[in-house]
């Protein structure tokens, strides 16, 4: 059996440290209250200037939070729109637009997303100061159906997982190739000294012969994953119409 106290919420942690201490704490309340009965402490009055610039202060402070509280917060005429935008590594930019103005906005693709609290959220804004109008791209999800957005939820687990593996094989490359560098320096010495003690004239493709050598042993393989790929079997049928945009499906080639 485990004798170590569990604690719900701090009620409980207050009445466990009550009931571990309850002897030095009933002590320290008796001795308190003979030494205010014995002694009769009493405070000293505080200064006048103290008192003028606490009064001063409160004064200024209440009207002073009010104006902040309404210049931080914007009227109900405003709309705020949060700009997400993947592509950039920015974090979400906020907008306080006109009611008027986002009424009337013209959507490029999917809607806006509406969040809980109101705020409204997009990939793309762009607002033409010359013609007062504004331009959003919404968000696909809110008008995918589930499927659509299951399928998606896929994919992105797909491309994560095919994105780890490349940068695995990212991280070896990058040592292989600070090794492959020693070693294309010590054949291309290894080389000149050669042709230097036969007396000939070395090739003028001696080094790019050697760093063509060494890029063939890399292994540059595998395209990303194809979104039917991120789909089982019997789902394949939906598979016509891809949510978002597909991955490169450009080969790599060793050689460039």
């Amino acid at each position: 059996m485990n004798n170590i106290p569990t604690f719900q919420n701090n009620k409980d942690r207050l009445t466990f440290l009550l009931a571990e201490f309850r002897l030095p704490l009933t002590v320290m309340v008796i001795a308190a209250v003979v030494i205010v009965l014995f002694f009769e402490p009493s405070l000293p009055d505080p200064p006048e200037p103290l008192l003028s610039f606490t009064v001063a202060a409160g004064l200024i402070a209440m009207p002073s939070y009010a104006i902040g509280y309404i210049i931080a917060n914007p009227s109900p005429d405003y709309v705020r729109v949060l700009e997400a935008d993947a592509g950039s590594d920015e974090k979400a930019i906020p907008h306080n637009v006109p009611r008027h103005i986002w009424e009337e906005r013209e959507e490029d693709g999917p809607p806006a997303y509406q969040l809980p609290d109101g705020t409204f959220l997009v990939r793309e804004f762009e607002y033409l100061d010359d013609v007062d109008s504004l331009r959003v791209t919404g968000i696909w999800k809110v008008t995918a159906t589930p499927m659509e957005c299951w399928r998606a939820e896929k994919r992105v687990d797909d491309m994560y997982g095919w994105m780890c593996d490349r940068l695995q094989e990212a991280s070896t490359a990058l040592a292989r190739i600070e090794r492959m560098g020693v070693d294309i320096h010590d054949s291309v010495v290894r080389d000149y000294v050669e042709v230097d003690e036969k007396a000939k004239m070395p090739s003028d493709g001696l080094v790019t012969d050697a760093i063509d050598e060494a890029v063939d042993d890399l292994d540059v393989d595998e395209e990303p994953p194809a979104f039917e790929a991120s789909l089982e079997p019997e789902e394949s049928r939906f598979a016509s119409d891809p949510i978002g945009p597909e991955p490169p499906n450009s080969e790599v080639n060793a050689d460039d």
